[in-house]
């Protein structure tokens, strides 16, 4: 078996998250030529988790266009999924956990409501 990547229980894993501001864009970079083109891929924003106990980074991809939020408003995560990525470093690898959204959408908005697919109850019973 083979672990792409998880898809958390939003409200257990993430909380209450609060919109703090956009952090970065990325371009794609062309392996060819080696230099970066100006093709963009996606776009991180720094987050507030209640559940996380701090800030987080949720990218986006460049589909989807510039949030521009005030700060601290409510916002939720559309179909957001958590991926590994290891980074070698000689003999050992480093891990970054990463979340990757399809959208971010202001809490509440009637015209983003049917884009948020709602959390499933996750169970602690053992059979």
């Amino acid at each position: 078996m083979e672990l792409k990547f998880i898809v958390p229980n939003i409200k257990e894993t993430f909380g209450e998250v609060k919109f703090m501001g956009f952090n970065r864009e990325r371009f794609v970079y062309d392996r060819v030529r080696q230099q970066r083109t100006d093709q963009l891929e996606s776009r991180t924003y720094n987050l507030g988790s209640s559940c996380q106990g701090g800030q987080i980074e949720v990218t986006v991809p460049a589909a989807v266009e510039l949030k521009e939020f005030d700060f601290m408003s409510d916002v939720e995560l559309v179909n957001p999924i958590i991926q590994a990525q290891a980074r070698a470093n000689g003999n050992f690898a480093n891990l970054a956990w990463t979340v990757v959204a399809d959208d971010i959408v202001q809490k509440g908005s009637s015209a983003n409501a049917s884009k948020v697919m709602p959390a499933t109850t996750a169970s602690n019973d053992k059979k």
